[in-house]
């Protein structure tokens, strides 16, 4: 059976228990953003373990936005559900400023997202 073709501009595979790359493509500093995005998905499927506050609808703020060239505008009512997709399939950093604020705050009443990077950590 042929592998499939991986059109990815950017591939990494690696054994972490032996440190041996099985496969790597286009490799560069772009690598770390990507962890970033997995690490807020664990986060919130940390904070919801049954998923069910997924359906909640996010309110898109201005802070999210990094000032890019991605789809999310001010206002923009969203599920939590739809940002994650768009943290992690077109690699969304406003998505995922968004969902760091949400989940930040629901952890303590104010703790944003410098509480969520706290979680994150832990």
């Amino acid at each position: 059976m042929a592998l499939p073709a991986i059109t990815a501009e950017r591939a990494y595979v690696r054994n972490l228990d032996t440190g041996e790359v099985y496969y790597q493509k286009g490799t560069g500093t772009r690598i770390a953003a990507s962890v970033t995005k997995l690490m807020t998905a664990y986060v919130l499927f940390q904070s919801n373990p049954t998923l069910g506050d997924l359906a909640q609808s996010v309110t898109v703020l201005t802070a999210d936005l990094p000032g890019g060239t991605e789809n999310l505008q001010n206002g923009d009512q969203i599920t939590l559900l739809n940002l994650l997709y768009d943290a992690l399939m077109p690699s969304m950093n406003s998505a995922c400023n968004a969902i760091a604020r949400t989940i930040g705050n629901e952890l303590t009443a104010s703790g944003g997202v410098a509480r969520f990077v706290t979680e994150m950590g832990t």
